[in-house]
């Protein structure tokens, strides 16, 4: 008999984590991939998933969580994999009646709790409120309703969360980008880049502010500086002929993989970028440009 199994993505990178899960499934199980339209070309990603052959029985895009929860409902999964159990959406996940994974989704998977997560110390105060009496979830797979989490470091989720049964991926990010690299470059559109001469590789965080045109200033006078917009963004506000703007859809992580062999790299400056977590022992190639590297250094043991 065929069972269901359902995958949520709302960012790149979370879909190179669900096609590594999928690939270890048994060919009994109906694999059925939704993207949320939460990043530029999310609909042109998902036609070209849809059009590929990779192994997936559909692939769906939605607008929100709201109508995930009520497309799912309407399968009848008997697991769902999705990135967060957070807040509202961990509420949503009680009403399905399936075992739900909570995937890796980068280094907040690994704090000890997400509440101050608004600008506001008084929302802050009223969501820290709400998971004291159980109505938000306030770390990753703590959900009442969620039967695991399957990380990438197990040890490390473990040290934070004891009592969540905890699994690790089959294969690392790396094995995975490496092994489906041709059909990631196809379905997010990447453009394998010329690089000329000594540069720096900069990725900007969802948000263009002062400091990082600081920094994009001061590297571009010294050298060539290739600029990795986040996915919510489409362009930069500044032109310098020293500063080469790529595409923002396809996940740092694939685009790292390939660098790290490029002699003319200088370094990777990143703004508490999850990405560095799987690049370990490549850290000596990073450089943290937020106000507080410290304090996320600390946190990922960089």
């Amino acid at each position: 008999m065929t069972c269901c199994e359902v995958y949520l993505v709302s960012k790149p990178i979370q879909y190179v984590n669900c096609l590594g899960v999928m690939k270890t499934k048994s060919s009994n199980v109906r694999n059925v991939l939704f993207i949320l339209q939460n990043f530029n070309d999310s609909e042109e990603s998902t036609r070209k998933i849809n059009n590929s052959n990779i192994g997936w029985d559909s692939v769906i895009s939605v607008v929100n969580r709201s109508e995930f929860i009520s497309q799912i409902k309407k399968l009848n999964p008997t697991r769902v994999y999705v990135d967060n159990d957070l807040h509202k959406f961990g509420r949503l996940l009680t009403t399905v009646n399936a075992k739900i994974t909570v995937y890796e989704e980068g280094w907040g998977t690994y704090r000890e709790s997400l509440n101050d997560v608004t600008s506001s110390t008084l929302k802050n105060t009223f969501i820290r409120m709400l998971s004291f009496m159980g109505y938000f979830n306030d770390f990753h797979g703590g959900n009442v309703n969620t039967s695991e989490i399957l990380v990438y470091d197990k040890a490390k989720y473990a040290s934070v969360h004891p009592e969540i049964k905890v699994l690790p991926f089959s294969e690392t990010l790396s094995e995975v980008i490496t092994t489906y690299f041709e059909h990631f470059k196809s379905v997010f559109m990447f453009e394998e880049e010329i690089f000329e001469g000594s540069f720096y590789f900069l990725m900007t965080p969802n948000i263009i502010n002062n400091q990082v045109l600081a920094t994009l200033e001061k590297l571009s006078s010294l050298n060539k500086t290739y600029v990795k917009l986040h996915p919510n963004l489409k362009k930069l506000p500044i032109k310098n002929e020293n500063l080469v703007c790529l595409k923002g859809t396809y996940p740092s992580e694939i685009l790292i993989a390939k660098l790290l062999g490029n002699k003319k790299l200088i370094k990777i400056y990143h703004h508490n970028s999850s990405s560095v977590m799987y690049f370990k022992a490549q850290s000596e190639l990073f450089e943290n440009y937020s106000r507080d590297p410290n304090q996320f250094n600390g946190l990922l043991n960089l």
